[in-house]
């Protein structure tokens, strides 16, 4: 055995280092649940991860602002369809005062009831929000509801006063023969009609946008996930595998140490 030479313990020491190094580093891993911890770890990965999570981030993102959107028409829808119902009111009272057997005095009961249906599509026009938002209260109203994670991707929801006077139906008079109120009746319904057909299919947009959305934030995460997420099965096993090694450099090490002194002891002698 050789005296001055102390190789041996220190190519043990240095195994019993870089085991416990690497031992270390599984233990982050399982702990983290990462592969990529740092950009020590693996710089270019990590742009790439940062790159995909940033993507994802803005579809979840856009996926909320179409949901908002959603819930922004079906509050305009519900208002629109009460303005069609009152209207649809308005224009069976109109045809049945063209029925020459009323009376002006029944003529004008039919009209006080047009009066309070105007009062009520007015309520409705004044008083239909989202968000603290009036919707149908002023003049048209464009809603810029971001559906895409880019920039400028928008989809507009456009939204025309429905008040009485906007939709002419303040002309409405039963008492005097001489006006068309059907056709005045019949040009709203058609206005508030086309603005339920458009917000329908704004709606429409907005859940096939979603549907696309979610399909590619599913595959951002999963591909993001493959780099920066650790495999916790492997790492284990990379754990008891670095233990083991561990555990023989300390015993190559212990035993070195034994013979040393060994040697001592015979020279003591």
């Amino acid at each position: 055995m050789r005296i001055n030479d102390n190789s041996n313990l220190l190519n043990a020491w240095q195994a019993l280092l870089r085991s416990n190094a690497n031992a270390n580093i599984q233990r982050a891993r399982i702990a983290t649940g990462l592969q990529v911890i740092s950009a020590r770890d693996n710089g270019s990965g990590l742009a790439v991860s940062e790159g995909m999570r940033a993507h994802y981030e803005g579809m979840e993102k856009a996926i909320q602002n179409a949901q908002i959107g959603i819930s922004a028409t079906q509050v305009a829808e519900e208002a629109l369809g009460q303005i069609h119902d009152i209207l649809a009111r308005m224009r069976e009272l109109s045809v049945q005062a063209e029925n020459g057997t009323y009376t002006d005095e029944e003529k004008k009961a039919m009209q006080q009831e047009i009066n309070q249906l105007n009062e009520q599509i007015n309520d409705i026009a004044k008083n239909t929000e989202f968000n603290i938002r009036k919707l149908f209260g002023g003049d048209e109203l464009s809603m810029l509801i971001s559906s895409t994670p880019q920039k400028g991707a928008i989809v507009t929801l456009r939204l025309e006063n429905v008040s009485s006077g906007a939709l002419g139906t303040t002309e409405v008079d039963l008492t005097d023969n001489r006006k068309n109120n059907i056709s005045v009746l019949d040009e709203a319904m058609n206005r508030v009609s086309d603005m339920r057909s458009n917000t329908g299919a704004i709606r429409n947009r907005l859940t096939e946008g979603i549907r696309n959305l979610e399909v590619g934030y599913v595959n951002q995460i999963a591909a993001e996930s493959s780099i920066r997420d650790a495999d916790i099965a492997q790492n284990i096993m990379n754990l008891a595998k670095k233990q083991i090694l561990s555990r023989a450099a300390t015993l190559v090490l212990v035993n070195q140490n034994i013979n040393r002194r060994n040697v001592l002891s015979l020279l003591m002698r």
